[in-house]
């Protein structure tokens, strides 16, 4: 399974389709009167040519394939921030196997955010 951020454009053919559309759109677009929008926008959808879409395609297929490169750098950097906390418990253990920690010994921060309380 690869980690994403819920909407990842990067990985959604017809996003990319769709934004290069808009942009031709916004580039012709000097009335700004909906059927003119319009008749742009069926123009423009019509004109996207195979060769753009395969690009579009490729650029995709590059982008799952870091993703799934680099989805062992995000679990090793998401399970450093995992907190198992315990109604019995007062100690933590690091997850790369470090020595306890006891939470108590914790204390807020003062006012002056460069020293903490203990």
């Amino acid at each position: 399974m690869i980690t994403l951020a819920p909407y990842y454009t990067n990985l959604n053919p017809t996003e990319k389709i769709h934004s290069s559309v808009k942009s031709r759109i916004a580039a012709k677009n000097v009335t700004f009167k909906l059927r003119d929008v319009q008749q742009l926008a069926e123009e423009n959808f019509a004109a996207v040519t195979e060769e753009e879409q395969a690009a579009v395609w490729r650029h995709v297929k590059t982008v799952e394939e870091e993703c799934v490169n680099r989805e062992h750098e995000m679990d090793r950097t998401i399970n450093r921030f995992i907190i198992n906390a315990n109604e019995d418990d007062d100690t933590s253990k690091s997850s790369d196997g470090g020595s306890d920690v006891d939470i108590k010994e914790v204390g807020p921060l003062s006012s002056d955010s460069n020293t903490v309380n203990n």
